[in-house]
């Protein structure tokens, strides 16, 4: 079994290194370490303790991408050889759930741990700034280890239960938002009220159990854990009751998906994929002219992104209930009772900030990696049109799978219209308000090319974290590009006003970041359409 195990890692490894976005991602990753180390460096003037704030965003950080790895990374280390059909295969070799399991985790993990050795050293630049003991980072190093493990290994655990990447990933994301935000949001419904004197004796015995399981969920959490490391007065042991019981608890998930792994994968579909489907079908039609053809496109990708007209209802009554139920359980809970008015508020912002920007990043990432994974996308290619007709065809036929979401969001709209008014009349009155919010829906834009990208150069979902992690690179560098400047110049003359117009200032500075921006969407998009045009003379 050994040497299976260290035949898929060392084939891991070289893979890993051989890939240009690997390095890449560890590159971005220490560019964010230095922008904190400015941005740290900055804050510290004005609060003191810039080591500190150093290391605590450091963390941060490393928290977040430990999270985000472990839906987006460890979550497709066995669906990625079910969608390949390459799963069977492995089976055939002899090489058993156990073997399969840690050469297909492992190399995930030592890759993640790789980035978090890679800026162990820029702790002494945290302790020598001062506010950091040594203590402290070894505490937190650990608590980042342990909660990468279980992260990791839910990932691995719903890799090996589900078919698809996507399904795997969207339940790994359920799973390590409730891990990481459920005990938080218990405890704070629980703390809104406790049973009355009228209660039965089981409501109370759940409400008291309930109750210590959330506080024991917290005390174990990696967020809670954390944020006391990093804390100044922290004196805790550096290998706390959280490290044992994350990398207890992975262990335990990744025994799980073992036994599971048998009973999950016993019928290995050999069949064609959706894909390969959808273009056999599309193919496979009378002649058409072209923009019968363009229509085809759209109407296919439709049924693959939005699963048509039916998919297509599901969608907008889905988005419903969850709208619904985020009502009542304000309503319910006390937390803030709210009118229909403020529950148009509500969705226009859950779809503005969460809902609708997660479904575009995904569409973007999907849109062109299905035929180019399944090598379905030089047959598109011989059809009578040009790239841009097809390309342009297919994210139309994947833009409809928002129009549920942007229904909901029209309908809040019309229930909060006065707010609405009062935005829009403010942006006009305000340009650089109006540049501004301009500014930022072309820096989605650029995240949006990124994801598309590196969905084709590497997966989906690596792709996904890739995009992520490049969009926050740039909102650091704009920040510190545009706010320092002018709080230099604030501090340097004693206050603001004194002869300065900050108004037109952040007007020039929209109109500037603004033309990188566009500038860079357009060089993504030159970059995708090469790799596109490389990917169809592929055999």
């Amino acid at each position: 079994m050994l040497s299976k195990v260290l035949a898929l890692l060392i084939r891991a490894l070289r893979v890993d290194a051989r890939r240009l976005p690997s390095h890449v991602m560890r590159l971005g990753l220490l560019g964010i370490v230095v922008i904190v180390l400015f941005y740290s460096q900055f804050i510290g003037l004005a609060m003191g303790a810039p080591g500190l704030w150093f290391f605590k965003g450091l963390s941060w950080i490393n928290f977040i991408f430990g999270s985000l790895a472990g839906c987006l990374l460890f979550s497709t280390s066995i669906t990625e050889e079910k969608e390949q059909q390459t799963l069977g295969l492995l089976r055939m070799a002899d090489v058993g759930p156990l073997s399969l399991l840690l050469g297909k985790s492992a190399p995930r993990l030592l890759a993640v741990l790789l980035i978090l050795s890679v800026q162990f050293p820029f702790t002494l630049l945290a302790i020598t700034l001062g506010g950091v003991s040594w203590p402290q980072v070894h505490a937190a190093f650990w608590t980042l280890f342990a909660h990468i493990i279980l992260m990791g290994m839910i990932g691995v655990l719903c890799s090996v239960v589900f078919r698809r990447s996507a399904a795997a990933v969207a339940v790994s994301f359920v799973l390590i938002s409730g891990a990481v935000f459920g005990p938080s949001i218990v405890l704070g419904f629980l703390s809104l009220g406790t049973p009355g004197p009228g209660a039965s004796g089981w409501t109370i015995v759940a409400y008291d159990w309930l109750r210590a399981g959330a506080v024991q969920a917290s005390e174990v959490s990696g967020a809670k854990q954390l944020s006391e490391v990093l804390a100044s007065t922290f004196q805790g042991p550096i290998i706390g009751k959280q490290v044992v019981v994350n990398a207890t608890a992975g262990l335990a998930v990744f025994g799980i998906a073992w036994l599971l792994f048998d009973v999950c994968n016993r019928t290995l579909d050999a069949s064609a994929s959706p894909a390969q489907n959808a273009v056999s079908k599309l193919l496979g039609g009378k002649r058409r002219s072209r923009r019968a053809w363009q229509f085809a496109i759209v109407g296919k990708d439709f049924h693959q992104f939005a699963w048509g007209f039916w998919g297509f209802g599901v969608r907008l009554v889905g988005y419903a209930v969850v709208f619904g139920l985020l009502l009542i359980l304000f309503n319910l809970g006390r937390l803030h009772r709210i009118d229909l008015e403020e529950y148009g508020e509500m969705v226009m912002a859950l779809t503005l900030y969460f809902f609708l920007p997660l479904e575009l990043i995904l569409l973007a990432a999907r849109v062109f990696r299905g035929e180019t994974r399944e090598g379905t996308w030089p047959a598109l290619m011989s059809l009578p049109l040009s790239l841009p007709e097809i390309a342009y065809a297919k994210v139309l036929g994947s833009l409809i799978a928002v129009v549920p979401l942007l229904l909901h969001f029209m309908f809040g709209a019309i229930l909060n219209h006065e707010d609405v008014f009062q935005i829009i009349d403010e942006l006009m009155r305000e340009p650089p308000l109006l540049l501004w919010m301009t500014v930022v829906l072309l820096g989605f834009l650029v995240v949006l090319h990124l994801a598309t990208l590196y969905s084709l150069i590497t997966n989906t979902w690596l792709g996904i974290l890739l995009s992520l992690a490049s969009g926050f690179l740039l909102l650091m560098l704009t920040y510190m590009a545009v706010l320092l400047p002018f709080a230099v110049w604030a501090m340097s003359t004693g206050g603001m006003g004194r002869g300065f117009d900050e108004e037109f200032y952040f007007g020039i500075a929209a109109i500037i970041v603004g033309v990188i921006y566009c500038g860079l969407v357009v060089a993504v998009h030159f970059a995708i359409a090469a790799r596109l045009r490389a990917d169809s003379h592929r055999e």
